[in-house]
């Protein structure tokens, strides 16, 4: 398993037009199962709106939610098609001057579909106008600006759903730390996912996330707890295995470090952490055990990872192992590669 800290990629939610009718409509959806999704003409159904009078189009709209429901885990194209009848739909309502929160979020979400974000952002905002479906017109809008880069506006969004009454909280704590990691905020960012944790302490990418947080400001204690809680969880998560190692080795226990970094390189099958040996080596290095040392910074030299350090660091093994021959020679390539020690070094040890 991997569970590297990558952006949360934008999924559309389910239709929160007519709510009130939700109850319904999952009762009618029960009883017509998925034969009633493949019976819908969309061609039909984009021809026909504008000549609807509005009840009919509440009642289409009424319809559409439930199509979207049907479709919405397993059918791309379907959803492509629901999203461009949202759209239409919604621009319809608002044509006829019958405007809400409800039908500007429809709309948003729509061109969510299609990554049209400055579109879709402008739909949330013209939503928030109304007392209707304030709470998910925020949120929505902060995936959008968050997709956009502007994780301050992001953060503000996701802030304000909780203000409105929001229910899926563990989910907007969760994006409002991503929001602070993306602007180095790690500190708000440890806040934001202890909240989430409080709200889904079985979401063990919550505390990894808290963990690499920690581990950036530098509070490598309290990392390791995180980073252990994840493995708990999930015990082959590589990433958590190779920084708590990194936390180790900053508490000086190079032992646990090492027993890290071995069941990260076990566990990667796909070289995503081939930096691991050159950390081993580094920890075997502090812990005297220079022929373990090089082998695992010949190994990082092979792989290309951290070159200059691993031959210097691979000099100063084979030093101490008194093959001073090629120990000078490591340590003239590391000052070949531009190391600023080594040539302090080999003055010192090789003449």
């Amino acid at each position: 398993m991997s569970c590297l800290l990558n952006k949360i990629k934008f999924q559309i939610t389910k239709s929160n037009f007519c709510i009130n009718n939700y109850i319904i409509l999952i009762l009618f959806f029960t009883i017509t199962s998925t034969s009633f999704c493949q019976e819908f003409d969309y061609e039909k159904y984009k021809a026909k709106i504008s000549k609807y009078e509005l009840e009919d189009l509440k009642r289409s709209s009424f319809y559409l939610g439930l199509i979207y429901i049907c479709t919405a885990s397993n059918d791309s194209i379907a959803l492509e098609k629901i999203a461009l009848e949202r759209i239409a739909l919604s621009n319809e309502f608002i044509s006829r001057n019958y405007e809400d929160g409800n039908i500007y979020h429809e709309l948003g979400q729509g061109y969510c579909y299609f990554y049209e974000y400055k579109k879709a952002i402008i739909a949330f905002t013209k939503g928030l106008e109304y007392t209707d479906n304030k709470a998910f017109n925020y949120k929505d809008r902060g995936d959008c600006k968050f997709e956009m880069n502007d994780f301050r506006g992001a953060r503000d969004d996701f802030e304000n759903s909780i203000k409105n009454n929001l229910e899926y909280l563990k989910d907007i704590y969760s994006k409002m730390g991503d929001c602070s990691v993306e602007l180095k905020e790690y500190s708000l960012a440890i806040s934001d996912y202890t909240k989430a944790i409080e709200l889904n302490p079985e979401q063990g990418i919550l505390y990894y996330y808290r963990g690499l947080c920690k581990f950036s400001i530098g509070n490598y204690r309290e990392s390791i707890q995180d980073f252990s809680k994840i493995i708990e969880q999930h015990p082959n998560c590589i990433d958590a295995y190779f920084y708590r190692g990194q936390s180790k080795h900053k508490m000086e226990d190079y032992r646990g470090a090492i027993q890290d970094y071995n069941k990260t390189i076990e566990y990667d099958n796909n070289s995503d952490y081939n930096m691991a040996y050159f950390n081993r080596g580094i920890n075997k290095y502090s812990l005297k055990d220079y022929h373990g040392a090089i082998i695992d910074l010949s190994k990082a030299i092979e792989l290309n990872i951290e070159v200059r350090v691993a031959y210097l660091a691979r000099g100063m093994c084979k030093y101490y192992l008194n093959d001073i021959n090629a120990a000078c020679l490591d340590l003239s390539k590391a000052g070949e590669l531009g190391h600023p020690d080594a040539y302090d070094l080999i003055k010192k040890h090789c003449n």
